[in-house]
């Protein structure tokens, strides 16, 4: 089985529970209270193939695990989308032996340490959480929003000065980029499964007119893009243009406890990684939903 029809049968796993549970029933942290440590060897599910965890693979193309989380916030929350950004989603502290999500068992332990900020942190302070929180957002702040996401990438495909911006993106949306155009013109398109297809059929995607300000979209993000502490460059130039989306609900959610109950509920997870990543000779990623060019 390949690897699109493993994520498409993953997304209608996904879609049928979240039409039973909806986004009850989970077991939300206090911001106040430290995580899972790396070291808690709790069994929580396993994936069938590793999975990058390379800080600046995460921040120069789409990865099966920011795949997996960007899906997990879409599938929890029912939006049309979801983002993460590549410095919430890393191996943190890094491992000499290599910085991977290996195949097999899967601990609270892994979950905390591919997920190091979800917790009080000077990124995340209590005021401002790291919870996953959906908005409205028009075509032409979403292209604001991926604008700044290759904002810092250089035109040879590298990751750049600042590793932050970076989205990696659900399955229901491909942003097409050039990044040897220059900062702020480097989207060429942006394209949204289409409401008709079915929700295993993850092949039929709509254009977004990205000059629309009247037609919305749900998008899930987390709570600190649009809320968080100044002070924090990458996460300041979210804040500005995601202040732009309307009706923010907040699910109470800490993305830690979602991957969590992802993976007790979808275990074993089957969802493939990206060939392309780091490699600039490469014109695309082979997960096909964020297509670079870099001439």
């Amino acid at each position: 089985m390949n690897r699109k029809n493993r994520g498409r049968i993953f997304s209608a796993m996904m879609m049928v529970l979240f039409a039973v549970q909806g986004c009850g029933g989970m077991n939300v942290k206090n911001n106040d209270e430290k995580y899972t440590p790396y070291t808690d060897n709790t069994v929580i599910g396993s994936t069938r193939n590793g999975l990058t965890t390379y800080y600046s693979y995460m921040a120069s193309c789409q990865t099966g695990l920011g795949t997996l989380v960007a899906d997990s916030m879409r599938w929890k929350t029912g939006a049309d989308f979801a983002v993460v950004n590549a410095g919430t989603v890393r191996w943190n502290p890094p491992d000499p032996a290599g910085d991977t999500l290996p195949s097999g068992l899967i601990t609270k332990g892994n979950v905390a340490r591919f997920l190091p900020y979800d917790n009080l942190s000077g990124i995340a302070p209590a005021t401002h959480p790291a919870t996953v929180v959906t908005l409205n957002l028009s075509g032409v702040v979403i292209k604001q929003m991926f604008e700044n996401s290759f904002s810092r990438m250089l035109a040879s495909g590298a990751p750049g000065t600042s590793y932050g911006r970076f989205l990696q993106v659900s399955e229901d949306i491909q942003v097409f980029a050039d990044v040897t155009q220059p900062v702020g013109s480097r989207i060429t398109m942006i394209k949204i499964k289409s409401p008709s297809s079915t929700s295993w059929d993850l092949t039929t995607y709509t254009p977004i007119d990205t000059t629309d300000t009247t037609k919305l979209y749900r998008v899930a993000v987390l709570k600190k893009y649009i809320k968080n502490t100044p002070g924090f460059a990458d996460y300041d130039k979210y804040w500005d243009i995601l202040a732009q989306g309307a009706n923010v609900v907040d699910t109470n959610i800490y993305l830690y406890d979602l991957e969590v109950e992802v993976f007790l509920t979808f275990s074993p997870i089957v969802i493939a990684d990206s060939g392309a990543c780091g490699n600039p000779a490469l014109s695309a990623d082979t997960n096909q939903n964020l297509v670079i060019t870099h001439q």
